[in-house]
């Protein structure tokens, strides 16, 4: 029996009905522990209004529903309402945090538990968005029939960092296709353009006179067309979704054996047929165009979804507009300084090229290599040193 003066935590017994204490009684919830959204704040009324409600992390969900009930996310004003109420949180903030851990390396959300997980869901739903709402049919994993090709996936997250400083947090969809069943009996080979084709179309973009620019485009492989194989995705755990459901694949995304050849010969077919372009035999992925007197007017060379303009003003924009037509495309560069597969192009008003990769050499992160993985113990590893004029070229018209 338990009254009011042994302990604050029970009813006082009234009416001969006696309020038993149990032996282990549970924990009481503590103004720290966070709350459920069903549930109303009990702390409203006991704080002042002047000081913000910290957000718990110790009870946080790695996972699962939970996330999406407990942390609903305002794009808009970058707001997290939580238990109904709204904590100013900015997110730029939470990107400089995880930039700050993990730098511009790719890594899963494991790597990235110490994140908030609104964070990773944004990235998630934007690449979802952009990439993947049109690539696949949902359907019941009841209705698969036995033995069919069914690979998993898993997210992977990367920050991105402008030209501005400004920082991005992109997720990806990655289907596991070394479980594709079908992936040994399929041609898969793709090529790209070598550096000796950059250097080539650098060199007769100086002979010629001609001016350059870049383009890419956004998820590439998902552009590619529809799929001619059946292959059925397990959504990534990270992902939201319906329970006991596959997606059931349209189209050829990254991670795919054969994705890679689809996107090659959709560009080359494209290339060919609409823009007006010859190939270049013997030297790979390297396009060209001639105008009414015969002479070069316009030169591409394509490093899978990124592509190197050579040419007038009026030639590169006529390429960029068709190709917008057809490809989702991403930032267009005519006649400026240049970033392309990390390499810095500059060209002056004289036709000059200078090409520079400091930004690259900038960016590399340093590799703790433990004395069980080094091969020679004893002799210390080389030291880089920095160099400016040993990461530069110069091409030069005169």
């Amino acid at each position: 029996m338990a009254t009011q003066d042994e302990t604050t935590d029970t009813v006082p017994a009234t009416d001969a009905t006696a309020t038993m204490v149990p032996d282990n009684p549970p924990p009481q919830r503590s103004d720290t522990t966070s709350l459920t959204p069903r549930q109303p704040s009990l702390l409203a009324t006991s704080q002042s209004q002047d000081t913000p409600q910290p957000l718990a992390t110790t009870n946080r969900p790695e996972r699962g529903e939970k996330d999406v009930g407990t942390y609903a996310v305002n794009i808009q004003n970058d707001t997290i309402g939580i238990n109904g109420s709204e904590l100013q949180r900015d997110i730029s903030q939470e990107l400089e945090n995880i930039y700050e851990m993990v730098g511009s390396k790719q890594v899963t959300a494991t790597k990235l538990s110490f994140a908030p997980p609104f964070v990773l869901q944004h990235a998630l739903k934007q690449e979802h968005q952009s990439n993947w709402i049109d690539a696949y049919e949902e359907v019941s994993e009841q209705e698969v029939p036995r033995y069919s090709n069914i690979i998993t996936s898993h997210v992977v997250y990367k920050v991105k960092t402008d030209e501005d400083g400004n920082r991005k947090l992109k997720a990806r969809i990655v289907p596991h296709g070394n479980h594709d069943d079908e992936k040994d009996c399929i041609r898969k080979d793709s090529s790209n353009a070598p550096l000796l084709v950059v250097r080539l179309l650098l060199s007769l973009a100086t002979f010629l006179g001609l001016r350059l620019g870049t383009a890419d485009i956004k998820g590439a492989f998902l552009q590619s067309g529809p799929i001619t194989r059946e292959i059925f995705v397990r959504p990534p755990r990270e992902w939201h979704g319906p329970r006991g459901k596959l997606w059931k694949l349209l189209k050829l995304p990254y991670g795919i054996a054969d994705a890679g050849r689809q996107w090659q010969k959709t560009v080359e077919t494209w290339m060919l047929e609409v823009a007006g372009m010859q190939k270049v035999f013997g030297l790979s992925q390297l396009f060209y165009k001639r105008n009414s007197l015969g002479d070069i007017s316009l030169l591409v060379a394509k490093v899978t979804d990124d592509f190197l303009l050579g040419g007038s003003y009026e030639e590169m924009r006529a390429f960029t507009d068709l190709l917008q037509k057809r490809f989702d495309v991403g930032k267009i560069l005519i006649d400026e300084k240049l970033l392309f597969n990390g390499c810095e192009i500059g060209q002056d008003e004289n036709g000059s090229i200078t090409m520079a990769m400091h930004r690259y050499l900038e960016r590399l992160a340093s590799i703790d290599i433990s004395r069980s993985r080094q091969k020679m113990r004893v002799d210390p590893a080389t030291e880089w040193k920095s160099n400016n004029t040993a990461h530069s070229l110069r091409l030069s018209c005169s």
